[in-house]
């Protein structure tokens, strides 16, 4: 990672730059599954982002995204440079508001119990 290039070459971190998706191996399309999804995406600009997040493994309610469809999503948002963070039961999107946080989404393990994992994008 001090090389700086865990972004530059990992598929499983960044789905596309410059506009343009990542090229993916035989392997990788294989791998490619629908699955809970945090994704960050900006404009060329550096002006505009968006956060995107998709729920999964829930059936008849959400399968998840793969990470082609992320970037078609982004791409069709206008993003120039697409980051998949943290999956899984970790996905959550939650607001401030006057009473506190308000989940916006339908969390895996809010099914189960509640999952302590803490990596907020403020």
């Amino acid at each position: 990672m001090s090389s700086g290039n865990c972004l530059r070459n990992c598929r499983r971190c960044r789905t596309g730059k410059n506009g343009k998706p990542l090229a993916q191996n035989p392997q990788e399309i294989n791998e490619d599954k629908p699955y809970p999804r945090t994704v960050a995406a900006i404009d060329k600009t550096g002006k505009k982002l968006w956060l995107i997040v998709a729920d999964g493994k829930q059936r008849l309610y959400s399968e998840g995204l793969k990470l082609s469809e992320i970037t078609e999503i982004s791409q069709q948002l206008g993003a120039d440079t697409v980051l998949n963070l943290d999956g899984g039961g970790s996905v959550t999107l939650a607001v401030a508001s006057p009473s506190g946080a308000t989940v916006l989404n339908a969390p895996i393990q809010n099914k189960f119990r509640c999952r302590n994992v803490r990596s907020p994008i403020i």
